[in-house]
C-alpha cells in the first residue's frame, strides 16, 4: 500500500492518495483486489486525538458525583454512560446537546459502590472510554 498526501494552503485542503498493489500468489495467474481497512483522524498539534485530550473526569478518584467536562468545537449531541467494570450500565444515560466548545455535567454516583467504573462519552460518532474510580 502507498499512500502521499499534499496540502494546498492556497485551498487551505488536504489530499491524501491511496494506491494498493497486490501482486498475484505463487500459482495464480490474477489476484483479485481486496479489502484493506484504513482509518483516518485528525491529531492536534501534540500528536494527541483532541476528542480524546478534551476530556476531563474529576474527581477521580471521587465519592458521591462525577464531573464530566467535554470541551471540543464539534457541536455535536453527547452521551455519557457509566458502567460497572462488568460491563452492566449503573446510571441512567446523559444525553446533551452542546451549546457551545465546553459541556459540564454531573452524574450522580451516591448510590455506587465503591470500586473501577468506565465511563464512556460519545461526541456524535466518536466514542471515547475512561476508567473513574470511586
Amino acid at each position: 500500500m502507498r499512500v502521499q498526501g499534499a496540502y494546498d494552503a492556497a485551498t487551505r485542503s488536504y489530499t491524501l492518495e491511496v494506491r494498493q498493489t497486490t501482486p498475484a500468489t505463487p500459482g495464480q495467474a490474477e489476484k483479485l483486489p481486496f479489502h484493506v481497512p484504513l482509518a483516518i483522524g485528525l491529531l492536534g498539534p501534540d500528536g494527541d486525538d483532541p476528542l480524546v485530550a478534551g476530556i476531563t473526569l474529576f474527581p477521580n478518584p471521587g465519592t458521591g458525583q462525577l464531573n464530566v467536562v467535554v470541551e471540543n468545537p464539534l457541536r455535536s449531541p453527547v452521551t455519557i454512560r457509566l458502567f460497572s467494570i462488568l460491563g452492566i450500565e449503573v446510571t441512567n444515560p446523559v444525553y446533551a446537546q452542546k451549546s457551545g466548545d465546553r459541556l459540564i455535567s454531573t452524574l450522580d454516583t451516591s448510590t455506587l459502590r465503591p470500586g473501577i467504573y468506565l465511563v464512556t462519552i460519545k461526541l456524535g460518532e466518536r466514542s471515547v472510554v475512561r476508567k473513574w474510580v470511586k
